[in-house]
């Protein structure tokens, strides 16, 4: 809700915007329901990553890049929103300087792991050696594009896991790409969005996503429509996708097929898309000195 609130403040949003996004963060009923109820760590790498996000738009990076290497020592999951790294630093916003600061905090987070005898090399590549335990069902409870009727009828799921992972870091590059043609016109509203679109967009492609896995999203969409409040229904899409996955957890059957969260994501993924592309290449004037 901090990070939120700040964001908000940040891009321009009034005290008053900020206060409320801060306080509907708190009442979000994913928020609520993921740590509260569920107990699980989402809300600490989100937070993490936002405040990571807000400090280098704040012209603190080396915080900034603490803060996301924190994020990522609590889960890898981080990784949907650490390429937004790119454009901060072929901005300027980040130094290279800055860069060292993210290995040598995230270092520093898994050292009682390697103090207590664990071999530093597994510590290091545990996101690595672990990846193997994610399973062969290429969707879990998740509304990614997996949930799609076609997936289930398909005998090579290796294929189709392959292929998501390859649309992923097309999407990925694709951003990038775009992000470093128009680097000199980078605004700090066309970074949060472009995150809203990497948040969103990654896991609907990527495979072996879970239910949670759209925390990322569901927060940002309020962030961004405490900017914009024409957003707002990105929050109940969002909301309703991520929600049909925790019914399906907490009552052990399925409230409406997953894949009516897919569209709901499709169409934020859409939006966000829109957004960015209208802030990176129709940039906005400053407004004059007083």
């Amino acid at each position: 809700a901090l990070s939120l609130g700040l964001l908000v403040r940040q891009l321009g949003g009034s005290r008053l915007r900020s206060c409320v996004c801060f306080l509907l963060a708190l009442a979000l009923p994913t928020v609520f329901l993921n740590s509260a109820v569920w107990g699980q760590c989402d809300s600490l790498y989100v937070s993490l990553a936002l405040l990571g996000l807000w400090l280098c738009l704040a012209g603190k990076p080396g915080w900034g890049m603490a803060a996301f290497a924190l994020s990522l020592a609590f889960k890898l999951q981080a990784v949907f929103l650490l390429p937004i790294l790119f454009p901060l630093l072929v901005s300027g916003r980040v130094k290279w300087r800055h860069i060292p600061i993210f290995p040598a905090t995230y270092l520093l987070a898994v050292s009682p792991a390697i103090l207590a005898g664990r071999k530093i090399t597994d510590v290091l590549l545990f996101y690595v050696s672990s990846a193997s335990s994610v399973g062969s069902g290429l969707n879990y409870n998740s509304p990614s594009m997996y949930s799609l009727l076609y997936f289930y009828r398909l005998s090579d799921t290796a294929a189709a896991a392959k292929a998501g992972i390859l649309a992923a870091a097309l999407l990925c590059l694709l951003v990038c790409v775009l992000f470093f043609i128009k680097r000199k016109q980078i605004s700090d509203k066309s970074i949060l969005f472009g995150a809203l679109l990497l948040c969103c967009g990654l896991p609907l492609l990527l495979p072996h996503m879970h239910d949670r896995y759209f925390f990322f999203c569901d927060v940002l969409t309020l962030c961004v429509s405490c900017l914009l409040p024409a957003a707002a229904p990105t929050v109940l899409l969002s909301q309703f996708a991520s929600l049909l996955g925790y019914h399906a957890y907490f009552y052990m059957r399925y409230l409406l097929p997953m894949r009516f969260g897919f569209f709901g994501l499709v169409l934020t993924a859409l939006l966000a898309a829109c957004l960015f592309l209208d802030a990176l290449f129709s940039p906005k004037p400053a407004p004059p000195d007083s």
